[in-house]
């Protein structure tokens, strides 16, 4: 049952901090060392430990070589197999044992067991052994030599560790002896055996003969030396003499044959060593003897003699040994097996005597190895053994010649497997394993697959194999396996080896671009088994760009900044422990779309020329296509070294959609732009019947698309009226309110869109006729004076015809500035006809009138006035001098003109004139103002003395003609003159910057009335300065001027000026650029959260005054400590997020003028939070495996109040842990 053993209260007022310690008792991963077993280069730990999901690893502080990891053993939790390998033999090691799961740690110092010699060779003479041999890897203390037949031992020799060679000598010709080489190192011993017999003696039999047969001889040899006999001579002896034991293990019974000669009886003897057990005399005939009850012991060995004896003198002692059998050992059973090893053990028979014990090892039939052991000993190791192998073992009691023998079976354990391996092979379902038989013998191996400590397969394979495949695996798991060896039912050791399989690859991999030039997103589909982490590796070329680790548990990644357009390789890795499985992809980036691209028709009006800024990034090539109507026109394929292309037999005029597709792999991506073809011009342009304010122009249609015609009329290259705007179905127009007689320039222009394609002839309005043709007699007598008025419009000349009775007497060219001319030598008194033609161009208008010549009175004295009326009835006045003959009622000259006629005064809507008095007597005058068309605009009448006068509401800039008519007893005479009024000036005068810092745009509407042009003058520089910065002179149509180039900030004055004639009407504005707008806007902390400083720097270049800092919301921040280039501002509210702006202000003020702010700089800063103090409380519970955790929480701030309350249910059950959290919170006023 899972218990909380925390009941913790605490109460914390902190900023913002709730704290709550709660400890617990872990049980930690202990180490306790069990059992250890060491070879010449390993060492094997059994390690327990009281803690529970422990993992350990043993390190060697003083070797090279990695950590192992110990393997917990199937069969009990918490014990622990560590294994370290590849050690130096001999060699002490401290091994330091570690915990993985917590910090808990052990050292333990151990020997490592020293190398056998190598190389053991063994030569003998008949009484020495010389022994060679090559010391074994690693370290090694000393060598002991050890010399042993089968009594015991001979020589136990202590050598030091670099003696390679030793002969042992005195020994035993032609004797077996056993030699063992016995390294030491650290109290740790490794033997190595072999067995060799010395040379037998070579010394010759030597042979006495005597015919005396109670003569016996003793030979005395010795080998090598020189030979020598001894003779004595003795009574007979018995022969043949041999003694037997009785089954019933007390009683020995000597025989013998007698002995040649005489003799008389014979002693029997019965001697235990040196103690004589029984001494009999028995008679000549008995050839056997019992010695019984005489508590003999089994196994002892006893001498019987016999001595045959005559007259006294007693022959040689004959004797012979024989002994009870000793009993044999008991209990004898196989104590300790292993693989290489035997012990059996035994307890001594009782109430035997014996000698020792011969310990004899045999595999079937044949003598593995003997040992010869002293009388106490009751246990016998046989080493050196093949593992897995039926031994028996003989222990045979040995009592001088006797022996007894008992024998038990043993089999060693089995040795286990060496080098077991466990490969994938770069499969992701099998594993195959592999080892080496060991030396020995055994039945079979058997093998037993893991996984996660659980058994997943067990197999059993012949004892001759040493490969087997493990097949239905799970893909990228870690697997154990677990070989041991079978011989006799007894098993190995278990050899172990971890494995694992390939991880799969991942299935149905996505790689997406989004349609982004720099982004490319990976997903696949999870691989099947187990994995620990993908591995996404994104390649350009042979270039690693990006890698990244990803979860099992998120299989998708995302790669930005990106090549638009490039093949990227993608290969993702399944990753499973230090394996992995690649899935590669290729996939693009979506290329770049070109840029600024632009269709032009180069004046052509079947052509297009489309051109780009290269795409960034990779890309194949470019496809540009030309729709009209979504429907393809043309397209062509283009080089991605070029960036540009054209389009020929195009219609003109027509709006084409142009798309230019960036092309890299099977991606692309467009940008489309319109072009429109040059519209094509008008065809079979030409004039039709033209009038003296008006010209027709016919033409052809246009080919290919029109929007619309417009027609210009242009003047010495200047508009006259603004342009008419025909539809395109328009054949023709009449162009109305010309000036006759002018030389046009008619301009009709096919507009498609916004190009216009222009087509212009030139035409010329026919003249107009002049005005005011008079004919009268000129001052020379028999003369005509022939005057006029100039018609409007323009005219090249005049042509001035007199005729009489329709005959043509005389032409005149004349100047177009030449208004009279006098024909003279006329007939007085006589009607002429009279032709001024007006000639324009090839056109010409005329208009005609009469006049008669004058008649001539001669006067003598007296001065006569007689009024002869022109062809207008007009009075001239003469000054005649009549002759005597003519009649006295001839009747007198008309009154004279007024003289000095001057406009006095003008202005927009009026005219003044004054004019000095005719000559003569006058009875008033007449005063007549006419228009330009000699329409009559005003008439008044003056008396005589009168000499000025006064029009009103008059059009501004129109020029008037003034006429005085002075009359006198009915006739008449006048005198005039042109005058023009003041034009209007414009209307709406603007002047503006604008967010521009560098230009003025000057705007204005057209005053009443009329004007010939204007022209705009601006003026810089201090207040009222007359310093002209720029001026331009433009047509009548203009309606606004740009001036460019100017100073940021600054005050300028623009001055329109409006021409009429030789007069002008002035009006200004003044405007002022927009200033730079401030740079380098930065915030400093004043006081805590509540005031700022905004400081900045002032525009580089140009005029400003002042600065304009404005914040949103709308909080009623305070302004202190105001600089040029710096505001603090108190009052802000903590948590809350201010936008600032701050503009250059140019104007306004004490100077005054209109007032420019620059383009606006943002800044944003969020004010820190203010947190007072936080109150926690939390409360844990346990009742019935039920754990309650209650927190709450209170945290109060300047602007609101904050809850939490949070509840956590924790229950145990079967071991599953569930946890159920619940958590409210309230914020008030959003904090």
């Amino acid at each position: 049952m899972l218990k909380c053993n925390v009941f913790c209260l605490t109460l914390c007022v902190a900023s913002g901090i709730l704290l709550c310690v709660a400890t617990a008792e872990d049980q930690k991963c202990s180490i306790n060392v069990t059992e250890t077993n060491t070879s010449m280069e390993s060492i094997t730990l059994r390690v327990t430990t009281a803690g529970q999901e422990c993992n350990f690893t043993v390190v060697s502080v003083d070797s090279s070589s990695g950590g192992t990891h110990c393997v917990e053993e199937p069969e009990e939790n918490s014990v622990f197999q560590c294994q370290v390998v590849s050690l130096e033999p001999g060699t002490s090691y401290i091994l330091e044992i570690m915990s993985m799961t917590d910090e808990e740690g052990a050292n333990v110092t151990l020997q490592t067991s020293p190398s056998t010699v190598r190389g053991l060779q063994v030569s003998e003479t008949s009484d020495s052994l010389g022994v060679s041999w090559q010391p074994g890897p690693g370290r090694t203390e000393r060598f002991r030599l050890l010399l042993t037949d089968r009594v015991g031992v001979v020589r136990n020799l202590t050598l030091e560790s670099t003696a390679k060679d030793y002969t042992v000598t005195d020994l035993v010709p032609g004797r077996m002896y056993n030699i063992t080489m016995v390294t030491e190192a650290g109290g740790r011993q490794s033997t190595t055996s072999r067995q060799i017999q010395t040379g037998k003696d070579s010394c010759s039999e030597i042979r006495v003969d005597n015919q005396s047969e109670f003569t016996s001889y003793r030979q005395l040899s010795q080998c090598h030396h020189e030979h020598s006999i001894e003779m004595v001579t003795f009574p007979g002896k018995v022969s043949q003499l041999s003694m037997v034991a009785l089954d019933d293990s007390n009683s020995l019974k000597v025989m013998w044959a007698p002995p040649g000669g005489d003799w008389e009886k014979y002693r029997v003897l019965l001697l235990n060593g040196t103690q004589t057990l029984d001494n009999r005399t028995v008679e000549k005939g008995v050839v056997e003897y019992t010695f019984s009850g005489l508590g003999l012991v089994p196994g002892r060995t006893y001498r019987a003699g016999v001595m045959v004896e005559s007259t006294g003198e007693q022959g040689t002692v004959e004797y012979c040994h024989r002994g009870i059998a000793p009993k044999p050992v008991s209990e004898l059973h196989i104590r300790h097996a292993d693989e290489t090893s035997l012990s059996a053990l035994w307890s001594h028979a009782p109430n035997s005597a014996r000698d020792g014990y011969a310990v004899e090892l045999r595999q079937g039939n044949a003598t593995v190895a003997t040992r010869d052991l002293t009388r106490d000993m009751r246990e016998c190791t046989f080493n050196v053994l093949m593992p897995g192998r039926v031994f028996t073992i003989t222990v045979t009691t040995k009592s001088g010649e006797l022996n007894n023998s008992v024998s038990v079976i043993g089999r060693t354990v089995p040795m286990e497997v060496r080098h077991v391996h466990l490969s994938n092979q770069g499969q992701v379902d099998s594993l195959q394993a592999s080892w080496e038989l060991p030396p020995g013998d055994l039945d079979y191996c058997s093998l037993e697959l893991l996984h996660n400590n659980r058994a997943v397969q067990n197999h059993t394979v012949p004892a001759n194999t040493t490969s087997l495949r493990l097949t239905d695996l799970r893909p990228g798991a870690s697997y154990r396996l677990v070989v041991s060896t079978v011989s006799g039912g007894m098993v190995s050791k278990q050899a172990m080896a971890e494995g694992r399989t390939v991880p799969a690859v991942v299935g149905e991999v996505t790689v997406s671009n989004n349609g982004r030039p720099d982004f490319l997103g990976v997903s696949w589909q999870p691989a099947v088994g187990d994995v620990d982490s993908y591995l996404v590796l994104l390649k350009d070329r042979d270039r690693t760009v990006h890698n990244l680790v990803v979860s099992k548990a998120s299989p998708e990644c995302v790669f930005n900044s990106l090549k638009s357009g490039r093949l990227y390789t993608v290969s993702i890795a399944t990753r499973s422990g230090s394996f992995q499985n690649n899935t590669v992809v290729t996939a693009r980036t979506q290329p770049s779309s070109v840029q600024n691209p632009n269709a032009i028709h180069s004046a052509r009006d079947d052509f297009l020329k489309v051109y780009w800024r290269h795409a960034a990034g990779d890309l194949d090539r470019y496809e540009v296509v030309i729709k009209y109507n979504n429907t393809v026109v043309q397209n062509q394929t283009v080089a991605r070294s070029q960036n540009d292309c054209v389009f020929s037999s195009l219609v003109p005029g027509r709006l084409y959609t142009v798309t230019v597709s960036t092309w890299s792999g099977e991606y692309q991506s467009s940008v489309s732009t319109d072009g429109r073809t040059f519209p094509s011009a008008v065809r079979s342009l030409a004039l039709g019947d033209s009038g003296t304010g008006d010209l027709v122009v016919t033409w052809s249609p246009a080919l290919g698309d029109v929007d619309h015609y417009e027609v210009q009329v242009l003047f010495n290259d200047t508009r006259v009226y603004p342009p008419v705007t025909l539809g395109n179905e328009a054949r023709d127009h009449r162009l109305a309110s010309l000036t006759p007689g002018r030389l046009y320039k008619i301009v009709v222009s096919t507009f498609s869109g916004p190009n216009q394609r222009a087509q212009f002839i030139e035409g010329r309005t026919v003249p107009s006729q002049v005005r005011n043709l008079h004919a009268r007699p000129g001052d020379q007598a028999a003369s005509l004076r022939v005057s006029w008025i100039p018609g409007d419009g323009d005219v090249d000349m005049y042509t001035v015809s007199l005729s009489q009775g329709g005959h043509l007497l005389e032409t005149r060219p004349v100047p177009k500035h030449v208004t009279e001319l006098d024909f003279q030598g006329l007939v007085p008194g006589e009607l002429y006809g009279v032709e001024v033609q007006s000639l324009s161009g090839i056109l010409v208008n005329n208009s005609t009138t009469t006049g008669r010549t004058d008649i001539h009175y001669y006067c003598i004295r007296d001065i006569h006035y007689y009024c002869i009326r022109d062809s207008h009835y007009h009075c001239i006045s003469l000054s005649l001098s009549l002759p005597p003959s003519l009649p006295p009622s001839f009747p007198p000259s008309g009154p004279a003109a007024v003289n000095g006629l001057t406009a006095m005064t003008t202005n927009t809507s009026g005219l003044s004139f004054i004019w000095r008095p005719s000559e003569g007597y006058v009875d008033g005058y007449d005063l007549f103002l006419y228009n330009v068309d000699e329409t009559l605009r005003g008439r008044q009448t003056a008396e005589a003395g009168t000499h000025a006068c006064s029009f009103s509401g008059l059009v501004p800039g129109t020029l008037y003609k003034m006429e005085v008519v002075s009359r006198s007893r009915g006739m008449s005479s006048d005198s005039s003159i042109l005058a023009r009024t003041v034009p209007a000036p414009v209307r709406s005068l603007h002047v503006q910057g604008g967010k521009r810092t560098d230009r003025l745009s000057v705007s204005w509407l057209p005053g009443a009335g009329e004007w010939s042009g204007y022209q705009v003058v601006l003026y810089g520089g201090l207040e009222g300065s007359t310093t002209t910065l720029a001026a331009q002179e433009l047509g009548m149509e203009q309606r606004e001027h740009l001036f460019q180039g100017l100073v940021p900030g600054r005050l300028y004055r623009a001055e329109v000026v409006t021409h009429s004639g030789e007069l002008t009407n002035a009006v200004s504005a003044k405007g002022r650029t927009a200033p730079e707008p401030p740079s380098m806007v930065s915030f400093r902390d004043i006081s805590g959260n509540s005031s700022v400083e905004l400081t900045w720097d002032g525009p580089a270049s140009g005029d400003y005054d002042t600065f304009d800092l404005q914040w949103a919301p709308r909080d009623s921040l305070s302004i202190t400590a105001p600089q040029p280039t710096s505001r603090v501002l108190d009052g802000m509210f903590p948590g809350r997020l201010y936008n600032f702006t701050i503009r250059t202000v140019s104007g306004g003020g004490a100077k005054g003028g209109p007032i420019a702010n620059s383009q606006p700089i943002q800044r944003s800063l969020r004010t820190s939070r203010v947190i007072v103090f936080i109150l926690g409380f939390k409360l844990c519970y346990s009742w019935l495996g039920l754990v309650f955790n209650l927190r709450f929480k209170l945290c109060y701030s300047w602007l609101g109040l904050v809850f939490m309350l949070g509840f956590k249910l924790c229950y145990s059950w079967l071991g599953l842990v569930f946890n159920l959290r619940f958590k409210l919170c309230y914020s008030w006023l959003g904090l």
